[in-house]
């Protein structure tokens, strides 16, 4: 069920259990492909376990997707990995241009 498989990766991530919570994230896209949470929630595991590339591309796919809260994702310390790197603010900068 979607709402478990989706806990369960909050669940590992909070734990510090990235991998079993990549695992999570890579079987909720493989349920909701088109929930953009679903992708955020995928980039995020993947930032945490050092995927930069494919953190960013997962992110832009969350964006694409419908995904708006910049607020959260620019507080959202798993990004802490990846969050120097300039693409990360222009991401953000996208999401808050969208919201004027």
């Amino acid at each position: 069920h979607p709402a478990v498989v989706e806990s369960l990766g909050c669940l590992y991530t909070e734990m510090g259990r990235y991998q079993d919570g990549l695992r999570a994230d890579r079987e909720m896209v493989r349920m909701e492909p088109h929930s953009p949470t679903a992708w955020y929630n995928l980039a995020c595991s993947l930032s945490l376990t050092g995927q930069a590339e494919d953190a960013f591309a997962t992110l832009e796919k969350a964006i694409a997707l419908g995904y708006d809260d910049a607020e959260w994702m620019e507080e959202d310390e798993d990004f802490a990995p990846i969050k120097k790197d300039p693409r990360f603010a222009r991401l953000l900068a996208l999401l808050l241009a969208r919201k004027v």
